[in-house]
């Protein structure tokens, strides 16, 4: 498992090198390995293109410029603690918006927290747990998974429809995202549930934004099914 970089850290780090200093040199290893978590950081919470970033990297020597001076240090201990109110303040992080109320609820701590896939089984236990309820008041038949997501959107006729399921269009809709929620259930829910599995950041982006996408879809079966929840 990689090592998570924090603003705490970096701080830590640049304190070190600079104490009882007036300058250090770009060579020495403990710089080098600061520089390197720096970057990484940066990568990693998507801060290239922040304003904090231009000011740290205008402030970080060069090989022409051998040497971080005090002025340069105290200047990107400034912007890293701009970046950390931006972490705490989850500014950077614009996909939120686009996300399912249900699924922010149930997966945004585990996500600030780095519970990445933790944060995606969440989201897709909170599509079954909500998909299992509205098909249980439909008709008492209380399902789970992949059954209940087949036998919920492919039966003939469905239990929830999606849109107008007589013409073909609206088959080859209702057959589609069957297919995808039945997947999901298979594919992502189920391993997550029961091995201990690591994702990346940007991997649990995409997938909140595909549980997302069916939260959506559940939302639109239920209106257009006339479901009281």
């Amino acid at each position: 498992m990689s090592e998570i970089i924090s603003v705490d850290s970096l701080r830590v780090q640049l304190k070190n090198l600079i104490i009882c200093k007036d300058e250090v040199n770009i060579f020495n290893p403990e710089y080098e390995r600061f520089a390197s978590d720096l970057r990484k950081f940066i990568y990693e919470n998507n801060f290239d293109d922040t304003i904090e970033w231009k000011r740290i990297s205008n402030n970080l020597p060069c090989k022409s410029n051998q040497y971080m001076n005090r002025q340069e240090a105290d200047t990107i201990l400034v912007a890293l603690e701009y970046l950390h109110r931006r972490l705490l303040m989850q500014e950077n992080e614009i996909f939120w918006t686009y996300l399912h109320p249900l699924v922010i609820g149930t997966s945004k701590q585990l996500f600030v927290d780095k519970h990445y896939a933790n944060a995606v089984q969440s989201a897709f236990v909170e599509i079954n747990d909500r998909v299992k309820k509205i098909r249980k008041k439909i008709d008492g038949n209380e399902l789970d998974g992949t059954d209940l997501m087949r036998k919920t959107f492919g039966t003939e006729p469905p239990k929830l429809l999606f849109e107008d399921n007589s013409t073909e269009s609206g088959k080859n809709v209702q057959q589609g995202f069957m297919g995808i929620f039945a997947g999901v259930m298979q594919g992502i829910r189920n391993p997550n549930a029961h091995e201990n599995i690591e994702i990346s950041k940007d991997d649990a982006v995409r997938q909140l934004m595909l549980a997302s996408l069916l939260m959506y879809k559940v939302d639109a079966a239920v209106r257009f099914s006339n479901i009281i929840e």
